[in-house]
């Protein structure tokens, strides 16, 4: 009997230290959460520009490729002749990083679609404040980079 209950208060002390380890190790998760969310909160306009940039970049490379199909392999002598029949909204055209006067956000480099991979085909004529600008290639790879010259 004894024996008995000093196992079953050694047992009782274990799972008590056991429980406090968890519950300390899950009060520091949520802790580490909700530091990690408020980092984010303080972020997200800067992610939403960045994200409306690539994504209007990577419409103007799946249009291209469009027109490339019903134009042998071709891309267009310029962005503008996608609007209205390949993109149906010119505000894809812009770019959140570039000035509100400019119509076309992109500088693009016109080419066919054999061209390698990775040339450059879309490069967003404004920069974050980091200075990365919005780069795409003609495989359609690309995203935020530093970008100084036309590497092509």
């Amino acid at each position: 009997g004894l024996v008995m209950g000093y196992l079953n208060f050694a047992l009782l002390a274990l799972v008590g230290i056991l429980f406090f380890t968890v519950v300390a190790t899950m009060v520091g998760t949520v802790r580490q959460t909700m530091l990690t969310r408020q980092a984010l909160v303080q972020e997200v306009p800067k992610t939403a520009k960045d994200t409306a940039a690539i994504g209007n970049a990577k419409q103007l490379w799946l249009a291209c490729k469009l027109y490339a199909q019903d134009h042998s392999s071709s891309f267009p002598a310029n962005l503008q002749m996608l609007v209205p029949d390949y993109i149906s909204d010119a505000k894809v055209l812009t770019c959140p990083y570039s000035a509100d006067s400019e119509p076309v956000g992109y500088d693009y480099f016109t080419g066919r679609e054999t061209d390698p991979d990775h040339q450059v085909l879309i490069v967003s004529k404004g920069a974050t404040a980091e200075g990365k600008r919005v780069v795409i290639r003609v495989d359609g790879s690309g995203g935020l980079e530093d970008y100084l010259a036309a590497p092509r």
